[in-house]
């Protein structure tokens, strides 16, 4: 399973989407729910790293990885507290958003004055309101389908043992 949440986050930034609107933040979340800290981190890491290799490295490509391993540390208090993993989705998001735009802002694209700080941050509004959406909505597939494979899992096992013939009636 790990592998497969490697391979489909490394994908989805890969592959043409809405900006920001990948399931990267969430597969993060659900890694650090499932497999722990330092999986997660393993796991986000390399994707971020393959799918770096075909999008290429840039001036802000370190604030990128920063915002995304914020969402395995937000998981991880938000966990211990027993809290849903949507307060780790809408903190990740939003640290996301402040710290690759603050990124962005001190690169060459803008005046590095208050005015030119405003202008970056309000020109990303569009890209935080795609991460958020992404977030929660992956979010909540991504679990949503844990439970169903879980319930259908647990449902054959539960049909297996009604077949035993010490069920079935002997003549």
């Amino acid at each position: 399973m790990p592998y497969f949440l490697l391979l489909i986050s490394s994908l989805s930034r890969v592959i043409s989407h809405p900006a920001n609107l990948t399931p990267v933040g969430a597969i993060s979340i659900y890694a650090t729910q499932k497999y722990g800290f330092k999986k997660s981190i393993l796991i986000t890491i390399c994707a971020l790293v393959i799918s770096d290799i075909f999008l290429g490295f840039g001036f802000y490509t370190p604030s990128v990885y920063i915002g995304f391993i914020a969402y395995i540390v937000f998981q991880k208090f938000f966990k211990k507290f027993k809290l849903s993993p949507i307060y780790s989705a809408i903190c990740g998001s939003t640290f996301f958003f402040l710290i690759t735009n603050f990124s962005v802002f001190l690169g060459p694209w803008y005046e590095h004055t208050f005015n030119g700080l405003i202008k970056c941050f309000a020109l990303a509004l569009p890209f935080y309101r795609n991460m958020i959406i992404g977030d929660i909505g992956f979010l909540a597939v991504i679990f949503g389908l844990e439970y169903l494979v879980n319930k259908i899992t647990r449902r054959k096992i539960w049909l297996t043992n009604l077949r035993p013939t010490s069920l079935m009636k002997k003549y």
